[in-house]
This record gives C-alpha cells, structure tokens and sequence, in this order.
C-alpha cells in the first residue's frame, strides 16, 4: 500500500511530533482559518455565546498572537489550504499573556492532541517564560495538571453563565525553576 504524500509544513510553522506528523502548529494569523473557529465557538463554546461573528474576528485580528492546528491535506488534494482542526488565541504584550478561545475538534480529542498543541503555544521559543493566564471552566483541573497551572479563584462571569469558571496563572519562570530543581534531584540521586 502507498503511503499518502502530504502537502508540505508552511514555513515558521511547528510540525507536530508522532503520531501527529500529519499536523502543525501555525503561528500566522493572517492564516487562520476564521469561519472554521467561529464555526466552533459558536456551535461549542460556552464563553462565546454573547460574541457575534463580528467581535470575534476582530479579537483574532488584534490579538497578540492566534495559533492555528492544522492538519495537512493529501498534496494531490482538490483543497488548496489545510484544514484547521484547532486553535488558540493569545492576548497580551510578550512576557503577560491571557490564553484564550483554545479548541481541538472533538473527533481527535482524547489521545493526547490538545497537549502536543498546547506544548508549543505555552512552551515554544521564549514563551515558556511568560506569565500565562486563562479563564477556565470544566478544563480547570486539565490546566492544573498538564500544564502547573494554579487556580487564583472563581470568578464572577460564572454566574451569568451558569457554570464555574476560573482564574488561573502559569508563572513561566517559577515552572522552569520548580523543573530545573526536580531534575537536579533526579540527577543527584542517580549513582554514576
């Protein structure tokens, strides 16, 4: 069986490691695909609903960056761009940064996507020194867990849409130090 030639990785993009090769993550706002992620808000989104199409491009056009994953196409394919499967949206000015409007497609949720993708927007190139906030509902723990997050408390937004929803705050020097520490340990303990 032939093994299907994919279209190839954009330039400045981030490839995704295995077994995703057949994704990337796009830095490039002027790429994303904007009907794709109003698509998802407005059909997934619990925070999105008070936005209209409008606002939303808008936000994605000033917004400091805005991620894209995308999925490569068959390079014989009738489509002339990729699909995107996913994005995040990043508001801030280069060391304070508020995650937002973050969404894998839920047919390729569950095996560890949303991390890879995740891995490159918060730890790519210097960005893994930055202060990262982000707002969070049922994802709270997720965050926390995968990413040391630390929940600053509830906020009051959550009563109006009648669901929990959290500060939280990544402080990325304190991760680096906190990691830069574990693997000291590990090393010493490790006999030579």
């Amino acid at each position: 069986m032939e093994e299907t030639v994919l279209s190839p990785i954009p330039k400045g993009c981030t490839p995704l490691p295995e077994p995703w090769h057949h994704l990337y993550v796009d830095p490039d706002k002027e790429r994303v695909d904007l009907q794709a992620g109003w698509d998802w808000l407005e059909k997934h989104a619990f925070w999105g609903k008070e936005r209209t199409k409008e606002v939303f491009i808008s936000q994605v056009k000033s917004s400091y960056m805005t991620f894209s994953l995308k999925r490569r196409r068959p390079k014989d394919s009738d489509r002339s761009t990729d699909e995107q499967v996913g994005m995040a949206k990043v508001v801030g000015d280069g060391s304070i940064a508020i995650l937002q409007d973050v969404y894998v497609l839920a047919s390729l949720q569950g095996n560890g996507l949303g991390v890879a993708f995740l891995e490159v927007v918060l730890d790519h190139q210097d960005r893994d020194s930055w202060r990262w906030m982000l707002h969070a509902g049922d994802r709270k723990d997720w965050y926390i867990n995968r990413f040391g997050f630390d929940c600053v408390g509830e906020v009051s937004r959550g009563k109006i849409l009648d669901q929990p929803i959290w500060l939280l705050e990544r402080d990325g020097l304190v991760v680096k130090e906190l990691k830069r520490r574990k693997d000291a340990e590990k090393g010493a303990a490790t006999p030579f």
